[in-house]
């Protein structure tokens, strides 16, 4: 219930950062448009010399909200995040000193490929499974949080790996296509614990 609690705190400040950032952007669209307009206005005027104009918006600053889906999280227990020794900094070499060239290379190609290719379908399959669907935006936000921490989820399996794993170019395979297999299912259940505990009443497309 803890966790439950802060989620929905969470998502109603996303919603409500989001909501403002988009009010700027009217804002800034709007004196661009005032902005044309006076300078077709003066372009048309007689006698008129336009040197320089310049415009100086400040930027605008967006902060970065990163974490909210937690890899490896277990969809059924928002309590249980499951324990690994990495942050999202880390870029562990795995204490195997024999492990096959272009290995965990050939992971994390697998992995972001999957992501790029494959991940909005598979949230839009798990919103008809929860008969809720998100909006673009809260699609790509959940998308590039799990990015930002799947590097060091791959670590984590790559670091458990034993010397049997990868005895042979066959169990090698094996293992890299088994460490794959388990990201991949890392990353549905982290987009799926995100679907089962977003409000309701924000973020959802219209029916």
């Amino acid at each position: 219930m803890y966790f439950q609690d802060e989620f929905y705190q969470y998502m109603r400040q996303l919603h409500s950062f989001v909501e403002s950032q988009n009010e700027k952007i009217k804002q800034m669209e709007s004196t661009i448009e005032q902005l044309q307009n006076e300078v077709e206005e003066l372009k048309n005027e007689k006698h008129t010399t336009i040197d320089k104009i310049e415009y100086k918006f400040d930027q605008l600053k967006v902060e970065t909200l990163s974490g909210t889906l937690n890899i490896g999280l277990n969809p059924q227990d928002s309590n249980a995040i499951e324990d690994f020794a990495v942050t999202q900094d880390q870029f562990q070499v795995p204490p195997i000193e024999q492990l096959p060239e272009g290995f965990s290379q050939q992971v994390f190609n697998d992995v972001h490929s999957f992501l790029d290719r494959n991940s909005v379908d598979l949230i839009k399959g798990i919103e008809k499974q929860q008969d809720f669907a998100l909006d673009d935006s809260y699609r790509q936000f959940m998308i590039e949080d799990v990015k930002k921490q799947i590097n060091p989820r791959i670590n984590y399996y790559i670091n458990k790996l034993t010397p049997a794993d990868i005895q042979n170019p066959t169990q090698a395979k094996r293992s890299m296509e088994r460490i794959v297999s388990y990201v991949k299912k890392d990353i549905e259940n982290s987009f799926l614990a995100f679907i089962q505990h977003f409000p309701r009443n924000i973020g959802g497309e219209d029916k």
